[in-house]
C-alpha cells in the first residue's frame, strides 16, 4: 500500500494499549476506514483507547482546572506519537439504558425542536379550566374582532371580580356599590356573567362585565374599535372581553366562548377573553411563562408533582405508571401547553408526543399557522425525521421509551442523536454500529456513513460485516488472533483485496437435521408491530429469526414467546406466573400455545442482560471472584484476623478496600493524570 502523506492522514507510531504490540499505522483523512479482526484482536484498543483517548485528552487539557475535576479524565495513551488528529466523536460505546423514562423524542433530539416550536407559537392552558392562556396585545385583539363576519353584534368590555373575604359571601349591596363606582367613572352598561357548567367549579366570588362599547362588525370605524380595546385593557388592568351574540362563527372554536353573559334584556353573549398577562380568563389564575425548563421532566420546574418526574408510582410490592403525567414525568403545565391555529385545530404537547415519527411533520403543518417564528426549528425537525425514516424508524412513536427498543433500533437512534449537527473536519468513530441489523438496514446505515464522509469528515468503524466493509474506502486488520496472539497489523489496503482472502460461507452446510419432530406453536400474537401473528418453531433445531429493523423480531421471541412458555411452565408447576415488573413494558397478547411439552426451562439472553457496574471486572461478573474471596477467607492468616469474604472485596465499604481511593484505583483530583493509588 502507498502510504498517505502526513498532512492527509492520521499517523500512529508505537501504540501499546492493552494487547497492541507497538502498532504503527496511518489512517487516511476524509475517508472511511474499517478496522477489522476477530474479537479480542485489539480493534477497540486502537480505535477508542488510543485514537479517541488522545483526542479527548487534548480537548480535556484546554478546559479550566475547576471543570476538569468534575469530568471524566483521559490518560495519555501508551503510544510514541500520534499526529494530525482531528476532534473525535465516539458512537456506539454506550450500553442501552435499562431504567428511566427517556423517550425516543429526547434521544433523537426531536423533542428539543418541538419545545422550541411550542415556546415560539404555543399557548399555555389553565389546568383547571382547560382554557388557553396567552399574552395579547391591542393588535391581536383587533385581529380577532376583524375576523367576525359582517353584521355580527358584539360588545367590548372588561371583567370585574369581587372575591369573598374570610369566607363571607358577596352581598347584593357590595355588588351595587361596585357598579356605582364604575358608573361614576363613566360606564353605565353591565352584563351578568353566567359561566359554562364546565367552569362552575373554578368560579369564586361574584363577577360582572363592564361594557365599554357596543358595535356591529363591518359598520364601526377602525379607530373607534382600537380606542375601545385600549380603554378596556386600561380600565380592566390588562383584561379585555369581546362579547358576541352567537358562537357558530367561522374561524372560532366552541372552547373560545365558554364565558357566557346576558344583557339587561336577557339576550346571551359569549366572551372571547384577552389579557396582557398570563392569567386564565375564567378563574384568573396566573400561569408561568412558557420556558424550556417546563418541558424537562428531570428538572424541578418541569416535574410532575405526583411522581417527582420519575413517571412511576412506587407501591409496596409493585410499580404503576403515574396517572397524573401518564408516565412522562412532565408537570401539568407542560402537558397541557398546546399549539392552536385560526381554524380551531389544537394539539397539546402530550398529544404531539403520541405521534408517530413519520406523521409528525404533517401533523405540525396542520396546526401551525405561521412557521416563520420557528422556521429553523422546523427545518431541523424535518431533517431529523427524514433521517429516522430513512433508517426505518418512521413507525415508532415519539413517546416510546428508549429502553424498550430493540438493539438495532437503539443503535440507529444513537447514530442519529450523535450526528444531528453538521459536523465538518471531525473524526467520527463507530463501534459495531451495524451489529444486529438486517442486511437491508446495514445498507441504509452504510449510505448514511458515506454521507458523513462526503461532507468532509473522517470515519473509522469497528466492523465485522462483509457488506459494510465493502462500502469502506480503506481496511486495517488486526490479529492474527485474539488476546496475546493478536495486537498486530496483518493487513492494510483496499476492501476488495481484503474480502478476497476471507472464507466463503455462502454454501449450505452438508448436513442438516431432519425436519420431522415435535414443534412449538404460538398463535394470534399481538404486540407492538405484531398483529395477529402465528408462528411454529421446530424443536431441537437451530432457528434464526430475521427481518428488517422494527419488524417485530424482539417482540416475537424475547417477549411473546418467552412469556407464553414461562406462563405454561408456571401452570405446569402450579405456581403463579411471574408478573411483568416494568409498568411501561407492554404485555404480549398470545391467543394460544401448542406443543413444546418437553420444554422444562426457558432462558432469554440479550445484550441487555449485561448489568455490570463501572466497577465490574470479568471475574466479578462471572462470579469467579466470589470463590477467590472465599478461598482467601479460609486461609490461616485470614481466620486469625477474623476476616470474612467481604473483607477481600474492593466494592465493600466495610471490607478491605482501599479507603483512600475507595476501590476505584484512580484519583481524579490530580489534574495531569490519574495515578495508580498507592
Amino acid at each position: 500500500m502507498t502510504e498517505q502523506p502526513a498532512h492527509n492522514a492520521i499517523e500512529i507510531e508505537g501504540a501499546r494499549a492493552r494487547n497492541l504490540k507497538n502498532v504503527s499505522v496511518t489512517i487516511p483523512l476524509n475517508r472511511w476506514t474499517a478496522v477489522v479482526g476477530m474479537s479480542g484482536s485489539g480493534k477497540s484498543s486502537l480505535v477508542f483507547e488510543t485514537i479517541h483517548a488522545e483526542s479527548q485528552r487534548r480537548f480535556f487539557e484546554t478546559l479550566p482546572h475547576g471543570i476538569r475535576v468534575w469530568l471524566e479524565q483521559w490518560e495519555r495513551p501508551d503510544a510514541d506519537r500520534i499526529s494530525h488528529l482531528p476532534a473525535s466523536l465516539a458512537i456506539g460505546r454506550n450500553q442501552q439504558p435499562q431504567t428511566g423514562i427517556t423517550r425516543i423524542s429526547q434521544t433523537s433530539g426531536l423533542e428539543e425542536e418541538l419545545i422550541r416550536i411550542m415556546i415560539a407559537q404555543g399557548e399555555l392552558v389553565c389546568p383547571a379550566c382547560q382554557l388557553g392562556v396567552r399574552s395579547s396585545s391591542v393588535e391581536q385583539v383587533l385581529q380577532a374582532v376583524e375576523k367576525l363576519p359582517a353584521g355580527v353584534r358584539y360588545q367590548i368590555g372588561f371583567p370585574v371580580v369581587l372575591r369573598e373575604q374570610a369566607g363571607s359571601p358577596i352581598s347584593p349591596q357590595q355588588i351595587a356599590a361596585e357598579k356605582a363606582f364604575w358608573e361614576q367613572t363613566g360606564y353605565s352598561r353591565f352584563l351578568a356573567v353566567q359561566a359554562d357548567p364546565a367552569l362552575q367549579h373554578v368560579f369564586q366570588g361574584e363577577r360582572f362585565v363592564v361594557v365599554v362599547d357596543r358595535l356591529q362588525s363591518g359598520q364601526a370605524d377602525l379607530s373607534r374599535i382600537r380606542e375601545s380595546i385600549e380603554q378596556a385593557l386600561t380600565a380592566g388592568l390588562g383584561h379585555c372581553l369581546v362579547l358576541v351574540d352567537h358562537t357558530d362563527l367561522p374561524g372560532f372554536d366552541r372552547a373560545d366562548w365558554l364565558l357566557a353573559c346576558q344583557d339587561e334584556s336577557g339576550r346571551p353573549f359569549h366572551g372571547l377573553a384577552f389579557s396582557h398577562g398570563r392569567e386564565c380568563p375564567a378563574c384568573l389564575t396566573s400561569v408561568p411563562e412558557l420556558q424550556p425548563e417546563l418541558f424537562w421532566g428531570g428538572r424541578t420546574h418541569g416535574n410532575c408533582g405526583q411522581c417527582s418526574g420519575e413517571g412511576i408510582i412506587r407501591l409496596k410490592d409493585a410499580q404503576e405508571i403515574c396517572p397524573e403525567c401518564s408516565g412522562t414525568g412532565l408537570g401539568v403545565i407542560a402537558l397541557h401547553a398546546r399549539l392552536a391555529n385560526e381554524t380551531g385545530t389544537r394539539l397539546t404537547f402530550a398529544e404531539l408526543l403520541q405521534q408517530r415519527i413519520e406523521t409528525l411533520p404533517s401533523t405540525l403543518e396542520s396546526v401551525l399557522a405561521d412557521r416563520s417564528p420557528h422556521d429553523s426549528a422546523f427545518r431541523n425537525l424535518l431533517k431529523t425525521v427524514d433521517q429516522l425514516v430513512d433508517l426505518g424508524l418512521g413507525p415508532l412513536r415519539l413517546n416510546r421509551l428508549t429502553r424498550t427498543l430493540s438493539r438495532g433500533e437503539f443503535q440507529k437512534v444513537s447514530l442519529i442523536s450523535a450526528c444531528r449537527q453538521q459536523f465538518v473536519n471531525t473524526l467520527i468513530l463507530l463501534e459495531e454500529i451495524c451489529n444486529g441489523l438486517h442486511p437491508e438496514d446495514r445498507a441504509k446505515v452504510s449510505g448514511w456513513i458515506r454521507n458523513l464522509v462526503s461532507t468532509g469528515n473522517t470515519v473509522i468503524t469497528v466492523e465485522h460485516h462483509a457488506d459494510v466493509i465493502a462500502a469502506a474506502d480503506h481496511v486495517i486488520e488486526l490479529g492474527p488472533e485474539a488476546g496475546v496472539s493478536g495486537g498486530e497489523v496483518v493487513y492494510t489496503g483496499s476492501p476488495e483485496k481484503y474480502l478476497q482472502k476471507l472464507p466463503s460461507f455462502e454454501e449450505a452446510p452438508e448436513r442438516r437435521i431432519a425436519q420431522a419432530g415435535e414443534s412449538l406453536e404460538i398463535r394470534d400474537v399481538h404486540l407492538n408491530s405484531l398483529q395477529g401473528v402465528s408462528v411454529r418453531f421446530p424443536l431441537n433445531r437451530f432457528i434464526v429469526v430475521s427481518g428488517v429493523c422494527s419488524s417485530g423480531k424482539t417482540s416475537l421471541i424475547c417477549q411473546a414467546l418467552s412469556l407464553a412458555v414461562n406462563n405454561r411452565l408456571a401452570d405446569r408447576n402450579s405456581v403463579a406466573p411471574s408478573a411483568v415488573k416494568d409498568p411501561f413494558q407492554t404485555v404480549a397478547q398470545v391467543g394460544a400455545i401448542e406443543g413444546g411439552d418437553v420444554i422444562d426451562e426457558c432462558l432469554v439472553m440479550t445484550a441487555s442482560n449485561w448489568t455490570g457496574s463501572s466497577r465490574s471486572t470479568p471475574a466479578t461478573y462471572l462470579k469467579v471472584f466470589d470463590e477467590i474471596r472465599k478461598l482467601f477467607a479460609e486461609s490461616v492468616d485470614a481466620q486469625k484476623a477474623g476476616f470474612k469474604p467481604s473483607h477481600f472485596s474492593f466494592n465493600s465499604s466495610s471490607g478491605g478496600r482501599c479507603q483512600r481511593c475507595r476501590g476505584v484505583v484512580k484519583s481524579k483530583w490530580i489534574c495531569s493524570s490519574w495515578p495508580t493509588c498507592v
